[in-house]
C-alpha cells in the first residue's frame, strides 16, 4: 500500500528542550494548501496518508482535513501527535468520526 506523509506546519504545545525548531519560526501550512497535496496524494494512487510536523492536534482545520482524506477514500489516515489533547474525548471521537483510523503517540 503506499503511504504518504503531510507536514502540516511546526506549531507546538510542548517546549522539549531537544527540539530543533526555533520557537519563532512556528506555524502551520494553510488548509488550502493541505487540500492540494491530499487530492494530488489520491491522484498519485496513494491509499494511506500520514499527518506530522509540530503538532497536527492543534491546526485549527484538522477535523476538515481528516474528513477530506476519509472522503476521498484513503483506506489509513494516521496522525502522529504527542497525545496531549488525547484526554478530550469529545475531540478524539471526532478525529475517529472524521476517518482517522490510525493514532501515533510521540514520547521522547
Amino acid at each position: 500500500m503506499k503511504n504518504i506523509e503531510i507536514n502540516i506546519g511546526n506549531s507546538c504545545n510542548n517546549e522539549c528542550r531537544f527540539c530543533m525548531v526555533d520557537h519563532d519560526s512556528r506555524g502551520f501550512v494553510d488548509y488550502k494548501t493541505i487540500e492540494k497535496e491530499i487530492i494530488r496524494a489520491k491522484k498519485n494512487g496513494f491509499e494511506s496518508i500520514g499527518f506530522l510536523g509540530g503538532e497536527f492536534t492543534l491546526h485549527p482545520d484538522i477535523l476538515k482535513i481528516v474528513k477530506l482524506a476519509k472522503i476521498l477514500g484513503f483506506k489509513i489516515i494516521h496522525i502522529i501527535s504527542n497525545g496531549r489533547k488525547y484526554n478530550n474525548e469529545k475531540f478524539l471521537g471526532q478525529l475517529i468520526k472524521n476517518g482517522v483510523n490510525r493514532f501515533s503517540v510521540s514520547i521522547h
